[in-house]
């Protein structure tokens, strides 16, 4: 979480000259976000259980979740954004013992719209993030970049909507099991992006 200091100061360098220069209004997307990296997750969960000489009873995942975006954006178009989610687990059971992992993401983004009082009206936004993330076979999360592209539709009414195609870096370091035949297994390490290419679908009030 240090690693995040750097990106967090120049978040707040952002916000101290942009307030300066122009007039701004609070935005607050709220959604449904779908993480492709999540499979990876889910793919290592259940070779680690079946590495270990254990069968699977059962396992669920939910790859697709709620998240919050709020952002600040000024007249000039430039913003600076803050979010969390999408919340994701994985639930796994091998002989007698139950292997979980949980996720929740965040970020913190700069942001630019080039049309900021059109209806229709495209942004990109860039900046960090970090999966805060634990559970069985978890070692420790990374710090990330975060970039992404959305339109926002009917942008002038109190209501709208948008969506959103993002990619995210951020790594997870997993334990990782490998079988020796028999009842014999291995130790390593395995990094795995839970997000990777993001896209969400947004109400934004």
């Amino acid at each position: 979480m240090k690693k995040f200091l750097p990106l967090a100061c120049a978040f707040l360098a952002v916000f101290v000259y942009a307030s300066g220069v122009s007039a701004a209004e609070w935005r607050f997307p709220i959604g449904l976000t779908y993480a492709t990296g999540f499979h990876d997750v889910f793919n290592l969960y259940k070779n680690n259980v079946t590495a270990q000489g254990l069968s699977i009873d059962n396992q669920f995942y939910w790859p697709v979740g709620v998240s919050f975006q709020p952002y600040l954006l000024f007249q000039n178009g430039l913003g600076i954004g803050a979010g969390i989610g999408s919340f994701t687990y994985i639930h796994s059971s091998g002989g007698s013992k139950d292997y979980n992992f949980y996720d929740i993401p965040i970020n913190l983004t700069v942001r630019y719209t080039p049309l900021p009082q059109s209806d229709i009206s495209p942004y990109i936004r860039v900046g960090g993030s970090y999966h805060i993330a634990w559970g069985d076979f978890v070692d420790k999360s990374n710090i990330g970049f975060l970039g992404a592209l959305g339109i926002e539709f009917f942008r002038a009414r109190k209501v709208s909507f948008g969506i959103e195609a993002a990619y995210d870096s951020a790594e997870v370091t997993f334990d990782k099991y490998q079988n020796l035949g028999s009842t014999l297994f291995s130790k390593g390490e395995e990094k795995i992006n839970p997000g990777n290419f993001v896209f969400a679908l947004y109400i934004i009030f």
